[in-house]
């Protein structure tokens, strides 16, 4: 049975493209567009990996990764984020998710590929 991928970014195009890239390398992918909607499917699905952007509106991506560590269904489940607001190669520490990787936009998609790896294997 295929990993399955939480992917949560408020740009269509980023969510395409991540859909695409992970599809291909055999992951089952899960959508959302925001906050709210990636905790209901967290919880819903109980994705083996969560790939979620900063940058969100309703709730942010830090909020959201705050919410799921106090749920007992989804405390577990690893958290890589993703911001426009570093530069390619910067290191970001994200408020209270310091065990978290953070990758900056755009994404480089073979490093996160092989993170995703490292973390859930394929």
């Amino acid at each position: 049975m295929p990993k399955k991928i939480l992917v949560v970014d408020d740009e269509p195009g980023s969510i395409l493209l991540f859909e695409s890239v992970l599809k291909k390398r055999g992951f089952q992918v899960v959508v959302a567009s925001d906050g709210d909607e990636a905790i209901r499917k967290a919880r819903k699905e109980k994705p083996d990996l969560i790939i979620l952007d900063i940058m969100m509106p309703k709730l942010d991506g830090t909020e959201v990764a705050m919410i799921l560590r106090e749920d007992e269904v989804t405390k577990n489940i690893p958290v890589f984020f993703i911001t426009a607001l570093i530069a390619p190669g910067d290191k970001m520490e994200v408020a209270g998710t310091s065990a978290n990787p953070v990758f900056a936009k755009p994404v480089n998609l073979n490093d996160l590929i092989t993170k995703i790896q490292q973390q859930i294997g394929t």
